[in-house]
């Protein structure tokens, strides 16, 4: 009768630690550009309904409100400005009506009605550090010049 072995040699553990070891390195990376997108995917639904809040603010009251406040429209978090201890990465905001200007680097887009803007741009990429959403409803995003 042969012998009977139980468990795994040295060589073969290292083998195992050196191959999760190497999974591990190639996936990080990956997660980190996957968990930078995430945060975006929020922002066209929540400009589209900032955009859609200043239309019809326009049609009651003629001209488009230049603060949150004046909407009364809130953030899903339930507040008017965001809130990172709430999960938000972006401010919102109205300004630059009739036109969404990010800041210096960037340009501006005419028409815009709402504004987002990372709160620390090294937490979202570099193509979704400012959105912008105009009357037509349709999402821009620039890269800083």
């Amino acid at each position: 009768m042969g012998r009977v072995t139980k468990g795994m040699t040295l060589i073969e553990v290292m083998m195992v630690i050196l191959i999760m070891s190497l999974l591990a390195t190639i996936a990080m990376p990956m997660y980190g550009d996957y968990t930078k997108r995430s945060r975006t995917a929020e922002v066209p639904m929540v400009l589209k309904s900032l955009a859609q809040t200043q239309i019809g603010f326009y049609e009651s009251e003629g001209h488009y409100a230049a603060e949150l406040l004046t909407l009364g429209w809130k953030t899903n978090n339930g507040l008017a400005e965001a809130n990172r201890a709430n999960g938000a990465y972006y401010f919102f905001s109205t300004a630059g009506i009739p036109g969404c200007d990010p800041g210096a680097g960037w340009a501006p887009v005419p028409d815009g009605l709402a504004l987002a803007t990372a709160m620390f741009p090294q937490t979202v990429p570099d193509d979704q550090q400012a959105a912008c959403m105009g009357a037509d409803l349709q999402y821009l995003t620039n890269e800083p010049d």
